[in-house]
C-alpha cells in the first residue's frame, strides 16, 4: 500500500500543478531536486543500512517493489520527489500572495537556484543563513 499511496500522490500531484496551477518550473525543480538528493541518499542510507550493518529503517520486502538505490527504496525518492514538490507549489502560491514577508525571503533561495547556476550552491547557502537571522530577528 505504501508504493500505491507513494506512486498515485506523486503523479496526483504532478497533474495538479501542470493542469491547473503551472507554478514549478520543472527544468529548474530537476536541478534543486538532484541538489537534494546528495544528503537524501547519505541521511536515508545511514537509515536503512548503507553504512552499518544494523538499520533503523526496515521495510518488509512484501510491501515494496523491491527496487532500491544502494539500501533506499525508490517509493522514497518519489516520495521526497512529492514532498520538495508539494512544498515548492505551496511556497510559490504563498510568495504571489504575500510578496514582501518572511516567506518571500526564504522562497528567495529557490528563486536564487532557479535564475543562476547551480555553481553558486556557497553563495544560496549564505543567503539561506542571513535569512534565517532575519527572520528570527
Amino acid at each position: 500500500t505504501y508504493t500505491f499511496y507513494c506512486f498515485i500522490l506523486c503523479a496526483v500531484v504532478i497533474l495538479i500543478d501542470n493542469i491547473y496551477l503551472n507554478r514549478i518550473n520543472y527544468d529548474y525543480f530537476y536541478t534543486f531536486f538532484f541538489l537534494i538528493m546528495f544528503p537524501f541518499i547519505f541521511v536515508n542510507g545511514a537509515l536503512t543500512g548503507m553504512f552499518f550493518e544494523q538499520t533503523v529503517v526496515w521495510y518488509n520486502n512484501s510491501e515494496i517493489l523491491g527496487i532500491r538505490l544502494f539500501t533506499i527504496p525508490i517509493e522514497d525518492i518519489i516520495y521526497s520527489y512529492q514532498l520538495l514538490l508539494v512544498n515548492l507549489i505551496v511556497l510559490k502560491i504563498l510568495d504571489d500572495r504575500f510578496k514582501h514577508s518572511s516567506i518571500s525571503k526564504i522562497w528567495s533561495v529557490y528563486l536564487l537556484i532557479e535564475k543562476t547556476k547551480p555553481h553558486i550552491l556557497n553563495e544560496a547557502l549564505f543567503i539561506i543563513r542571513i535569512g534565517i537571522i532575519k527572520i528570527k530577528t
